[in-house]
């Protein structure tokens, strides 16, 4: 049972705008509203589109032939990104951390969360199987482009150190 309450409050289709990518894999439609004037780097786009074609060579793309929507929620208050079936959401401050360290890599996260949580289901107690299958394919791909693979092993370095300062010594 989760543990809180999540409320979204989406405004009308006519307050965002819509920006269509095509690939041969399948569509990608990114909503962002208006009134946003916060640049969205070409890279941001590409990203969700290149890991979403690279995991489909692992695991096929039996996923579903609708677009893949994107969907920034414009409540600063939104401190979250999701991944649901076909579609991503986020708050805008997840895009803020996208452009001061691309390499942060949520996006590849949560576009391999299609397959692993939202394509797979695992029950709640499996979580973390859930969770570390992701973040598998996710270093895959960090790998495979050469950017950001470095930075992600030299976090889960410092923090088996951090963790491992508490362990008592036997």
């Amino acid at each position: 049972q989760p543990s809180f309450e999540l409320h979204i409050v989406l405004l009308p289709k006519e307050k965002y705008e819509r920006r269509a990518e095509t690939t041969a894999v399948r569509p990608f439609f990114f909503y962002h509203l208006k009134e946003d004037t916060t640049a969205h780097p070409e890279a941001f786009y590409r990203e969700f589109m290149e890991s979403y074609s690279f995991y489909s060579t692992f695991f096929g793309d039996t996923l579903s032939h609708l677009p893949m929507e994107i969907v920034e929620i414009g409540d600063p208050q939104f401190v979250m990104c999701q991944s649901l079936r076909d579609m991503i959401i986020f708050g805008p401050w997840f895009l803020q951390v996208y452009n001061m360290m691309p390499d942060f890599s949520w996006v590849p996260h949560e576009v391999a969360h299609q397959w692993w949580g939202n394509s797979l289901f695992f029950e709640h107690r499996d979580y973390a199987l859930s969770e570390s299958l992701t973040e598998y394919i996710k270093l895959q791909f960090l790998k495979s482009r050469h950017l950001g693979y470095d930075e992600q092993m030299e976090y889960y370095q410092t923090v088996s150190d951090q963790a491992t300062e508490h362990l008592p010594i036997a």
